[in-house]
């Protein structure tokens, strides 16, 4: 009786020592493969072709291109990157409406014909048959662009607008893309109004 006890006691702990030395044995290598795949994921993002986004800490505003208006009632009065040097640095670019029609929508687009990375600020989300001014009439306002998802070195621009009394301008490509984007809003809006009856 004493002999079973003690040769069951032994077992016990023999299997603890063997499962714990398999646990150990298992985490290591799951680490290990872990560390690996990160490394070559890590390259491949590194090494991989196209464009690149700024790195926000790095970036300094000398450092960016120009940035111009191709809507004539919109100016570019102000670029900054604000919070600079942190990993929250973000461009902040401040537009002047010299218009005396209230803007609703606008789009600015960073490209080089090949690739293509855009930001704007859509009042017309919302209530497509009421949209929300962005832009006073001869107003200001600031608008905010993370730096990691502009491409270095690509020409950025303010792209197109649409105004409260519906009228257009800037860039026709992007004027296009606006009307898709306005028009996906409506068949939302009249599909949560039909599911709501």
């Amino acid at each position: 009786m004493y002999r079973k006890a003690s040769l069951l006691r032994f077992t016990t702990k023999r299997s603890k020592a063997i499962f714990v030395g398999l646990l150990f044995t298992a985490t290591t290598a799951s680490m290990l493969s872990f560390g690996v795949y990160s490394q070559i994921r890590s390259r491949i993002y590194d090494d991989a072709p196209g464009p690149r986004g700024y790195v926000a800490r790095n970036t300094k505003t000398e450092q960016l291109p120009e940035i111009k208006s191709k809507v004539k009632e919109l100016q570019i009065a102000a670029v900054v990157i604000a919070k600079e040097g942190t990993d929250e640095a973000v461009l902040q670019i401040g537009i002047l409406n010299n218009s005396h029609k209230g803007v609703v929508a606008y789009e600015f687009s960073a490209s080089n014909g090949d690739d293509f990375a855009n930001r704007g600020t859509d009042g017309t989300i919302e209530d497509p048959d009421n949209p929300q001014v962005v832009i006073a009439p001869f107003g200001y306002s600031t608008f905010e662009w993370a730096l990691g998802s502009i491409y270095q070195g690509m020409p950025i621009f303010l792209s197109a607008a649409k105004f409260a009394d519906g009228s257009e301008s800037g860039d026709i490509e992007t004027i296009r893309m606006m009307r898709k984007d306005l028009q996906r809003a409506r068949e939302t809006k009249a599909r949560e109004r039909r599911a709501g009856q």
